[in-house]
């Protein structure tokens, strides 16, 4: 991985170059627009018979690849890429179009296009056309910046295009720079200008250096000791010979000296110039080795003591570094958490307490393990000290320290650890007292308890308990294996799983079986054993848990006998039952007719209850439909007598004939509210109660305005429910009716009902509640009993609350419920 300053130089460098390569492109096209300004002027039209001069195509192409260029490299949004894209298009196009025209004989009409020059330009053949070294130029830097602006561009293929725009502009530079024609006069062939010869020169420059981190130059731009080689000697290797070369040709022109002088003199110049560039170069490269070794070396020490730092840090133990003077250097994390925070003070300030574990005396500042190894140089290690932390809590740690001495084996100061081991020591107490509880119940307990050895099936302990049952001493038990007090017969129901439990394949199991008295009788006892494990998860014992079930078994013979004697009973009473279950069914047969007779009476009620309701809902639509008789028979009337004096007229007959359709729709809605009553539905289906409502209250409008009762329906939200309609309706007209009767039986003067539709904890709750005063606490519990009535025996059956609950009750899955309210009675139903 490279080092992060190399990073940041490889960075800075690559920016700087992309800057050249857009001053590059930025030099080409101002050259380019100065040539194209002096030929719009006028100023370069007839200066080609005496001179080389740029034409006026290549210095658009100047201009054009240019700006292309600058663009390119220097990045941004689509339009300036779309830009870059057009202009260097162009510039291939124009190039292109050049070469042909060089190659096939041919005149496109593109080269006095922008301007004209006169015949007879020297190194052209045709008037202002640019030669074939500058149109193939173009055509290839046209090319490079395209593929520059691909989105992955090709970088080695660019950087070659480049390379070869530089070899062909050096031609160009060096024939006008040596006097050699043949470089850059020759018509049709390396006619070139020298002004075009430096802008195709900067275009290549651009192109090469635009990626200057990838392909070729890679390796000119690298932090390696090959790219600062290389870097050095590149602008030496190019410009020195070029410079020696036109010295010598220029001192030969001027004749200061022959060839051979000449010659002998560039050599020399040049062994001597690059000797003393390699020297300089090889001074560099050893100053920038010492530099990055040095380097190195301090990141090396920076990651060592990152690293020292990291492992103090994240240690399990408090580590202290303690100076000459017993101050303290360096504390790591860990000694924070144990002292609960480390004021940088001297040991002698007595910030710290402790006492000694085993005596309990306080520990003076100077007899601190660290101030020991400092004073005296003595080693200490795991000295178990209690502590008063910083922030008042108590902790028992191990203290050890080691004096810090350097090459002299003087001391310079100390170095402490801290173990905190306060939780092992709470561990060891608990321990302690767990074992001391053990014992307590191992020796006290009521049940027999013993230990087991593996090895020999012997009993390693044994309480008393265990004693008295078999009647031997704890001695006489210790030695003797427990297959000897075993019966015979219950031998293998205890030792292979006993074996199981030593090969350490079995936690825990449990047996009953007889152990032989000393005195010889039998004693049955129910073991519970578990294992116990060594350090090493090894079968160390088993701990057995023995209860005296000898009761138990005498207690479960006697049970057996009593239940055989019971099972003959038993099929003694059994023939008796079954002599009396055939009675009883026959008994059952005749009260299933007898219940399936009151269900069919049931529902004889319900027709009747139904009917009833059939019969009170035609007296109201006779009593709504009497008033819109009346109506209609005044319209027809009015119509007659209009007629009769000569009143009548269209808008007349509109007029009526409207209204007198608004109350046949009206009569009509009521025919169809009453049909809809009285469907038959024979399976449950989701509805809306609230439309079940507002349809039911309108069949009882008429009787309802007649008493002049004020009925309001709250839709306080939209309740949809599965049931049928019709039967729920059903119950809605019943409540309506029944709090209709009661408000005109007490003679209520400004009777009401109101209906609410809310929805209450996830149920859909509908309430029907009046201001008649309510129903009386004696009777309010009898009011749904089948034939219980408040009414006179002429106008009221007992079956309409019967039959209203047993709809929303059994055949809707819901709740009927009634309660007395300040104004009156209040029927709820949840669904």
């Amino acid at each position: 991985m490279a080092h992060p300053s190399v990073t940041t130089r490889n960075d800075r460098m690559e920016r700087t170059l992309r800057h050249g390569a857009i001053g590059a492109g930025a030099g080409a096209a101002l050259i380019g627009a100065y040539f194209l300004f002096s030929w719009l002027s006028g100023t370069l039209v007839s200066r080609g018979l005496h001179s080389f001069v740029i034409k006026t195509n290549a210095s658009l192409c100047l201009v054009f690849c240019g700006v292309a260029l600058s663009l390119a490299v220097s990045g941004g949004g689509t339009l300036k890429r779309s830009l870059a894209g057009a202009l260097a298009s162009l510039s291939m196009l124009v190039g292109a179009m050049t070469l042909l025209e060089h190659i096939f004989e041919v005149d496109f009409g593109i080269d006095q296009l922008i301007a004209v020059e006169q015949a007879g330009a020297l190194g052209v053949l045709h008037p202002n056309r640019m030669g074939p070294p500058g149109a193939l130029s173009f055509t290839l830097c046209g090319i490079g910046i395209l593929l520059l602006l691909r989105e992955k561009p090709k970088a080695a293929l660019v950087q070659s295009l480049g390379m070869v725009l530089c070899f062909i502009a050096s031609l160009g530079i060096l024939g006008h720079l040596y006097r050699v024609e043949g470089l850059y006069a020759v018509p049709r062939l390396t006619g070139i200008a020298l002004s075009a010869a430096v802008g195709v020169f900067l275009l290549g420059l651009g192109l090469m250096v635009a990626r200057s981190n990838e392909a070729f130059l890679a390796l000119f731009t690298a932090s390696t000791p090959a790219g600062v080689a290389a870097r050095r000697l590149l602008v030496p290797a190019v410009v020195l010979p070029i410079l020696l070369g036109w010295l010598g040709l220029e001192g030969e022109w001027h004749r200061f000296y022959g060839p051979n002088f000449g010659m002998t003199v560039m050599v020399l110049s040049w062994v001597l110039i690059f000797s003393f560039l390699v020297h300089r170069i090889g001074r560099g490269m050893e100053a920038r080795q010492k530099a990055a070794e040095e380097e190195r070396a301090r990141e090396t020490l920076r990651e060592s003591e990152q690293l020292l730092r990291t492992v103090l840090e994240t240690l399990p133990v408090a580590v202290w570094v303690l100076g000459l003077d017993r101050r303290i250097l360096h504390a790591n994390r860990a000694a924070l958490e144990i002292w609960g925070g480390t004021p940088r003070v001297a040991l002698e300030d007595e910030v710290y307490k402790g006492w000694r574990a085993d005596s309990g005396e306080p520990i003076p500042p100077e007899e601190w393990a660290g101030a020991r190894a400092i004073r005296r140089g003595e080693t200490s290690l795991n000295e178990e000290i209690e502590i008063e932390a910083l922030d008042g809590s108590r902790k028992i740690i191990l203290d050890s320290a080691v004096p810090i001495r350097n090459e002299k084996g003087e001391i310079t100061g100390a170095v402490t650890v801290n173990q905190d081991i306060t939780a092992r020591k709470d561990a060891e107490d608990a321990l302690r007292k767990g074992e001391e509880k053990f014992r307590a119940v191992f020796h006290q307990a009521a049940v027999g308890m013993g230990r087991v050895s593996f090895t020999d099936a012997r009993w390693l302990d044994v309480n008393e308990a265990f004693c008295t049952m078999l009647g031997y001493t704890e001695n006489e038990l210790r030695a003797t294996p427990w297959p000897q007090i075993t019966h015979p017969e219950d031998l293998d129901l205890d030792l292979i799983p006993f074996q199981e439990m030593a090969a350490g394949r079995l936690e825990s199991y449990t047996v009953e079986k007889r152990f032989f008295h000393k005195d010889g009788h039998q004693v049955w006892a129910r073991l519970t054993l578990s294992l116990v494990r060594d350090l090493h998860g090894h079968p160390d014992y088993e701990i057995a848990i023995i209860e005296d079930v000898t009761s138990r078994k005498e207690a479960e013979e006697a049970l057996r006998k009593a239940k055989d004697e019971l099972e003959l009973r038993v099929r003694e009473r059994t023939a008796e039952l079954e002599q009396a279950y055939s009675a009883l069914q026959k008994v059952t047969e005749q009260r299933l007719a007898a219940v399936e007779d009151l269900r069919e009476k049931e529902q004889l009620l319900v027709q009747q209850s139904r009917m009833a309701a059939m019969g009170q809902m035609l007296g109201h639509i006779a009593h709504q439909w009497r008033q819109p008789l009346n109506i209609l028979s005044l319209l027809i009337q009015q119509l007659q007598l209009s007629y009769e004096v000569g009143e009548f007229s269209e808008e007349l007959l509109d007029s009526e004939v409207a209204r007198g359709m608004e109350l046949i729709n009206h009569m009509s809605q009521t025919i169809t509210d009453f049909k809809d009553f009285l469907k038959e539905e024979k399976e449950a289906q989701p509805f809306s109660v609230n439309k079940a409502v507002l349809a039911t209250v309108s069949l009882l409008d008429a009787p309802l305005r007649v008493m002049n009762v004020e009925l309001k329906v709250r839709q306080n939200d939209e309740l949809v429910v599965k049931g049928h309609r019709n039967e729920f309706s059903h119950v809605v007209m019943n409540l309506v009716t029944n709090a209709r009767d009661a408000l005109r039986e007490r003679g209520v003067e400004a009777p009401k009902i109101e209906i609410n539709l809310f929805k209450e904890g996830g149920r859909s709750v509908i309430t029907v509640s009046d201001n008649a005063g309510g129903i009386g606490e004696d009777v309010i519990g009898k009011v749904f009993d089948a034939y219980f009535t408040t009414k006179a025996p002429d106008k009221g059956t007992g079956i309409g609350l019967y039959m209203s609950k047993s709809i929303i009750e059994k055949s809707m899955g819901g709740r009927l419920s009634v309660r007395n309210t300040e104004e009156g009675a209040e029927f709820r139903i949840e669904l």
